[in-house]
């Protein structure tokens, strides 16, 4: 695909079939990641793929309870891609953002869809999901400001406008 076509065609899927994605085309994906930039070229990012729909069940279910929010979902997605950054890393926010960002346009171009799933970073460190976070190997140095969500699309959302913000100063 078309590299700015898909900048301007991608959007978040939050509705997937019921269909797994393979682990070849999970390292894919990873590995663009490790290809995002990095603050001084640290490349400290770690990346967790899990397609364990059990583990992601009661991940799930550890979010809704240490948020408090019984409505909370990650909707039904075949693969998650956590991104674990170091927690003294001052940039790690901008790091994560990069990977994702790089993840997601692999993704689109291999026809997966993907989303922004940003609640583990409130909850990473709480009573019900660290447990679920050392079953994975997930250091405890580490935090998660983000995870991919991933699947073969069920329903791709409409664009919406885009607000007309553009300057060009001469």
């Amino acid at each position: 695909m078309d590299l700015y076509k898909s900048l301007i065609e991608r959007r978040s899927i939050r509705k997937y079939k019921d269909k797994e994605i393979s682990n070849d085309l999970l390292d894919k994906i990873m590995i663009a990641a490790k290809h995002a930039p990095t603050a001084m070229n640290k490349q400290n990012l770690k990346f967790y793929a899990v397609k364990k729909s059990d583990w992601i069940k009661r991940l799930e279910e550890a979010i809704k309870v240490d948020m408090d929010n019984n409505e909370y979902s990650l909707r039904d997605a075949k693969a998650f891609i956590l991104v674990a950054s170091p927690k003294d890393s001052l940039l790690a926010d901008a790091d994560t953002a990069c990977a994702m960002m790089n993840m997601f346009y692999a993704a689109m171009s291999e026809g997966i869809g993907s989303c922004w799933i940003n609640q583990l970073r409130h909850v990473s460190d709480k009573a019900h999901v660290r447990p679920l976070l050392d079953e994975i190997d997930f250091p405890g140095d580490y935090q998660c400001l983000g995870m991919v969500a991933l699947g073969y699309p069920d329903e791709v959302p409409e664009h919406k406008e885009r607000i007309e913000e553009r300057f060009i100063i001469e």
